[in-house]
């Protein structure tokens, strides 16, 4: 069941957060990054995390500006028990992309299972703005 819910979250990640536009204006690091991730989600299929976790840091160097990177290294940790890691890297994220609203989804989930409860509450409604102000631009 997790591999299944870690290559369903790594294939939204590999769709992309936005449009054909978004894709080709794309600087020429993001053909390497995205590599980088398609190869940690394979590790991440086989059970190899100490790999995946490399091929995603390998991914947010060759593009530190993409957070898709930082978010499925975050799920990583998360899904490893390495909430502090997993905490670090979405505040990472976080900075390089401050309206993504799964990163702070992610971010809540990780506060609270470090039992961190406010700061839970805080990621939460923020993703959840988020999330709604995404739809109501969708509609």
């Amino acid at each position: 069941m997790r591999r299944l819910v870690v290559v369903l979250l790594a294939s939204v990640l590999l769709a992309g957060c936005g449009g054909e536009k978004a894709e080709t204006k794309r600087p020429a690091p993001a053909l390497k990054d995205q590599q980088f991730i398609q190869q940690g989600v394979g590790h991440l299929t086989e059970g190899h995390f100490p790999e995946a976790i490399q091929s995603f840091d390998e991914a947010i160097k060759a593009n530190p500006m993409d957070p898709r990177g930082y978010l499925i290294l975050g799920e990583t940790y998360m899904r490893l028990q390495n909430y502090p890691r997993a905490v670090d890297t979405l505040l990472a994220g976080i900075r390089v992309a401050p309206d993504m609203g799964e990163l702070y989804y992610l971010l809540a989930i990780n506060q609270g299972l470090l039992g961190k409860r406010e700061e839970a509450i805080e990621y939460a409604q923020k993703s959840i703005l988020l999330f709604q102000q995404d739809h109501d631009e969708e509609n």
